[in-house]
C-alpha cells in the first residue's frame, strides 16, 4: 500500500491565522492585518515608518497586548477574533482528515481481502488495528491488521468454501 496518499500533510489551522486587529488614527486610512504579520504590516506604512508604537508592537506577546499598545499611543483599534473563520477551517481540516483515514481503512481491507466479509467482521479488525496502533502510523495499523487476518485465514477460507458451495 502506499501510505503516504494518506498522509495530512497539512498545518492545522491556528486561531491566530484568523485574528486581525483593526486600527486607525484621526487623519489616516483604518486598516485591518492579521495577527501573524501585524508588526511587519505596520512597520511598512509609509505613515508609521519609525512610529513609537512600533517597539511596544514588537514587545507584544498576543493580540490583546498588540490591541492595547495601539490604545496607549492613540489609536483606535479594535479586534476581528476570526473565530467563525477559525471554527470552519478546523471543521475541514478535520474534515479532510478523517476522509482521508476512511480511504486508508476501506483499502486496507480491500487489500487484506477482508472488505466482502458478512456482516462488520472487515471493518471490526480494521477498527481493532487502527485502536491498537494508529498513533505509530499507517504501516503499524497495516502490520496489526495483517497478524489479526493471519490468525483468522482459516476460518476466512473455511467461510469462503462454503459460501461457495452453497452459493
Amino acid at each position: 500500500m502506499d501510505f503516504q496518499k494518506y498522509m495530512n500533510n497539512d498545518k492545522a489551522p491556528s486561531k491566530s491565522d484568523f485574528q486581525k486587529i483593526q486600527f486607525g488614527r484621526v487623519g489616516s486610512i483604518v486598516r485591518e492585518f492579521p495577527l501573524n504579520t501585524f508588526v511587519a504590516d505596520f512597520s511598512a506604512l509609509e505613515e508609521f515608518k519609525g512610529h513609537e508604537v512600533i517597539p511596544a508592537l514588537q514587545k507584544a506577546t498576543g493580540i490583546k497586548s498588540m490591541h492595547s499598545a495601539l490604545i496607549e499611543h492613540g489609536f483606535a483599534a479594535t479586534i476581528n477574533d476570526g473565530e467563525a473563520e477559525y471554527r470552519q477551517a478546523a471543521r475541514q481540516h478535520s474534515e479532510q482528515r478523517n476522509n482521508r483515514q476512511n480511504a486508508f481503512k476501506h483499502d486496507l481491507a480491500v487489500a487484506l481481502g477482508i472488505h466482502d466479509l458478512p456482516g462488520d467482521v472487515g471493518k471490526n479488525i480494521v477498527e481493532k488495528a487502527w485502536e491498537d496502533s494508529h498513533s505509530s502510523g499507517f504501516e503499524s495499523v497495516y502490520e496489526d491488521a495483517y497478524e489479526l487476518v493471519d490468525m483468522i485465514r482459516p476460518l476466512i477460507e473455511d467461510f469462503r468454501n462454503l459460501t461457495s458451495q452453497i452459493g
